[in-house]
């Protein structure tokens, strides 16, 4: 018996980098695509992204006749199809050399001069079919045309190795604990100027009330 698979590969596209995908589906079947949680880490078989922008549950990829659709999951941000934006509950069928983007730009204040901007992550499709024998095993090939330059393409991304992405994933770590600080800094910050204000206004008061005093006899 036969068994018709799509592997979808996706590669960063003048964006920030990820480890390349390489996602293999079986008929009917969905892979969602989200941001990073602890339960849930990036790898090259699965939707799972480091970007700020991305929602956790962002998308979703189905296999359906031998080709694959995308449809948004109400992410903050938006999922778009060669720069237009997908509406609600619509399906898009991605096709080779689409340019799938997650999210968009934002820009995250803490204070006047703590302001961070984030990029949305642009990712390259490219995909084939395959078939593939379970008495055997054996896989028949390509069944579509495959172009050179996305060849070229992904051994660019693989020649930049596994420990690129390792460091990669460990600034991004390094970079979410100094957010995380510098929030707690800023909200500290905050709590002081209104307790700071607080005083001041008192203080004001109390000496508004003596001087009314002294020369009015309050």
């Amino acid at each position: 018996m036969e068994t018709n698979t799509v592997t979808l590969h996706l590669f960063p596209y003048e964006s920030c980098n990820f480890r390349p995908k390489f996602l293999t589906f079986t008929p009917g079947q969905e892979i969602k695509v989200g941001k990073i949680q602890s339960d849930c880490l990036p790898q090259n078989n699965n939707g799972v992204f480091i970007c700020e922008t991305m929602s956790k549950d962002h998308a979703v990829l189905k296999e359906e006749n031998g080709k694959i659709l995308i449809k948004d999951t109400k992410s903050t941000n938006g999922t778009r199809v060669n720069g237009r934006r997908l509406g609600v509950d619509e399906w898009k069928e991605l096709k080779h050399e689409d340019v799938v983007t997650f999210g968009q730009d934002v820009m995250q204040e803490f204070s006047d001069q703590e302001k961070y901007f984030y990029k949305p992550l642009h990712s390259y499709v490219f995909y084939h079919r395959e078939s593939t024998t379970n008495t055997t095993g054996d896989t028949l090939g390509p069944q579509a045309d495959v172009a050179v330059e996305p060849i070229l393409r992904k051994r660019k991304f693989e020649e930049i190795g596994d420990d690129y992405y390792d460091n990669k994933i460990k600034e991004l770590k390094e970079k979410l604990e100094e957010l995380e600080e510098a929030e707690r800094h800023a909200v500290k910050r905050r709590r002081w100027e209104y307790v700071t204000s607080a005083v001041v206004g008192m203080a004001t008061g109390a000496i508004s009330v003596g001087v009314g005093a002294y020369f009015f006899g309050i």
